[in-house]
């Protein structure tokens, strides 16, 4: 192999390893999906840690069930009860029949802010099938009158009187500024930015990295 032959193949190999690294630098280095800015004044809220998680659930969302008895339960512990974040919910309700549902929840925030997260815990618990029309006033009371310090009295008025339906259109019409067409729940963003997939191993990822920035 004379030099010339020799140089010719070294610079081809060093063409290639430096594509390579070029590839794997870009898989590794995946830019991440830009924040976007979430109004969360008057929406039920829960700790006082700098990072700000929000969640958007449709009360008779199947899959809110399971993020809840799942990963929310996680989150409490291992961020919420320990100062690290705030959590918030978005009460959505885009689902056939799933307005009187949504409508309870903010009845009962707007009541008593604390008793919030203990309500759509049971709901969530004891949450019949999705395809179900469930939302009834009779069964959401029923609920209620599982959470100690609920008035019912209350609650029906302003069940009956559809108080925050508006509320509910005004976080759908939120959720699709900030998803597109296509809106999703549960869904979970942390400072702005969604989380996904939506697992335990991916939450705790965009917690350190966005402890890393602060």
């Amino acid at each position: 192999m004379n030099n010339k032959t020799l140089v010719s193949l070294t610079v081809a190999i060093l063409s290639v390893l430096i594509f390579v690294g070029l590839v794997f630098y870009k898989v590794e280095h995946v830019e991440p999906m830009p924040a976007v800015t979430i109004d969360i004044s008057n929406q039920p809220k829960i700790g006082s840690g700098n990072i700000v998680m929000v969640a958007f659930e449709d009360m008779k969302c199947t899959n809110c069930k399971v993020y809840n008895d799942k990963l929310y339960s996680y989150i409490k512990s291992a961020y919420v009860d320990t100062k690290k974040a705030t959590y918030v919910v978005i009460p959505l309700a885009f689902l056939p029949n799933s307005a009187p549902a949504g409508n309870a929840a903010l009845c009962v925030f707007h009541q008593s802010p604390a008793l919030f997260f203990d309500y759509i815990d049971h709901l969530y618990r004891h949450q019949p099938d999705e395809a179900l029309d469930w939302a009834t006033s009779d069964i959401l009371l029923n609920f209620a009158e599982h959470v100690t310090g609920i008035n019912l009295g209350s609650l029906q008025e302003c069940m009956e009187q559809h108080q925050y339906y508006t509320q509910l259109q005004q976080n759908l019409s939120l959720a699709s500024h900030i998803m597109g067409d296509t809106v999703q729940t549960p869904s979970l963003y942390i400072n702005g930015r969604i989380v996904s997939p939506l697992t335990k191993e991916e939450i705790d990822r965009m917690v350190a990295e966005s402890r890393n920035l602060e």
